[in-house]
Formats: C-alpha cells, structure tokens, sequence
C-alpha cells in the first residue's frame, strides 16, 4: 500500500510549493502529495506507451511528451505530472519541423 504525505492547502500554496521544492507535487481537491518514484518495469510500460503515441500521431500537428511536463484540469483545479501526455494544434508546428 502507497502512503502519501497529504497536504491539505490552496491552489496558491500548492504553486508555491511545486515551484520550490526539488520534489514534483500533485493537487487535487485541495490535497497535495509529492510523486512517487517509479520502478523500472513501470519505465518500460511507459516507454512503450510513449512510442506507440508517437507512431499513432505521426502526420498530425501532436506532440507526445514524456513526463515531466505538468498538466492542469482548469474545471477541477487540479495538477498532475502524468508519465506521458498529448498536445495538439497549431501551436505546435514550430516543435514538430525541427
């Protein structure tokens, strides 16, 4: 069983937090807990769904990212460091040329 160090605290606390801590935090309804590391057979399954979303994205404007690259819910204010994620559109036409 996973024991977290739950925090209750503000999305403006949570920030503050995040942004100075060597750790990664997540937030949600107004709990943070710092992130877990990760096994390597965890780091396998993870690259594995990283190349299969690169190839399934090949020829669209996507990029897959590996984690590392925090993302926000904006309806629930909530924040995640997801092992991988996907952003689209035009934005990202420079990112994919080069």
């Amino acid at each position: 069983m996973e024991v977290r160090d739950l925090r209750r605290m503000t999305v403006d606390a949570y920030v503050a937090l995040d942004r100075s801590s060597e750790e990664r935090w997540e937030y949600a309804g107004g709990e943070a807990w710092a992130s877990a590391g990760a096994s390597p057979e965890h780091g396998v399954v993870v690259r594995n769904v990283l190349v299969a979303l690169v190839n399934a994205l090949r020829d669209r404007p996507c990029l897959a990212l590996p984690d590392g690259q925090k993302i926000t819910t904006p309806r629930t204010r909530a924040y995640h460091y997801p092992d991988a994620s996907v952003v689209c559109g035009p934005r990202f036409a420079e990112a994919l040329s080069s």
